[in-house]
């Protein structure tokens, strides 16, 4: 095999392993999950797990990553398919649902890392860090789709478009847990909550 194939076979089963251990995490947690779990959930074996991972600390840590870049990323595209349209209710409510499939795992995996940097200075780094990336992404795409505070008509300072992203990851967050804790979509939810603190149009609702 040549050496880039060998590279990319290696990144591939690397990216399994990251994305398949991200629900065997929020379902079992660390503690609760094996090494067995994470190779069996992306169907390899445990050679496979220690020739790219050390622990399973280090795989929770990719795996964190790995989803907080996939829902930025699907926020952006989402937002980017709405274009004028993005202050609408019926563009909120389209962007929220195509999140929906990330966010319970998201959330979980957040949740884990939150009671693990409790007791470890490497997780409560690698939380900050993920934090600050979320925060500055956020504060990215609302200066790019023209996000101000209801009542408000001038550009958001850098100041307000930090307490812009602050505030949205807040509030998704918090309608995500009550989503898991009550069972139900939270969307509306979000909706709600979200046409109190921004001009969201009802038209087109």
């Amino acid at each position: 095999m040549a050496d880039s194939d060998e590279k990319r076979t290696r990144a591939n089963t690397r990216e399994r392993l990251i994305l398949a251990s991200a629900q065997v995490f929020a379902d079992k947690g660390v503690a609760g999950a094996t090494v067995d779990d994470l190779v069996n959930a992306a169907g390899f074996t445990r050679g496979a797990f220690y020739s790219n991972f050390s622990t399973k600390e280090e795989v929770f840590a990719e795996a964190l990553a790995s989803f907080t870049h996939r829902m930025v990323e699907a926020v952006q595209h989402g937002i980017d398919n709405q274009g004028e349209r993005v202050s609408s209710v019926a563009a909120m409510r389209s962007i929220l649902q195509s999140l929906r499939p990330l966010g319970r795992v998201w959330v979980l995996l957040e949740a884990e890392a939150i009671r693990i940097a409790l007791q470890n200075d490497d997780v409560r780094r690698i939380c900050v860090d993920m934090r600050d990336f979320l925060s500055r992404a956020l504060i990215s795409i609302a200066a790019g789709s023209g996000l101000s505070f209801r009542g408000t008509d001038t550009t958001p300072s850098v100041e307000e478009l930090k307490q812009i992203a602050d505030l949205l990851l807040s509030i998704y967050t918090e309608a995500l847990i009550v989503e898991q804790i009550e069972g139900a979509d939270s969307t509306e939810r979000l909706i709600g909550m979200l046409s109190r603190l921004f001009p969201i149009e009802k038209t087109g609702e």
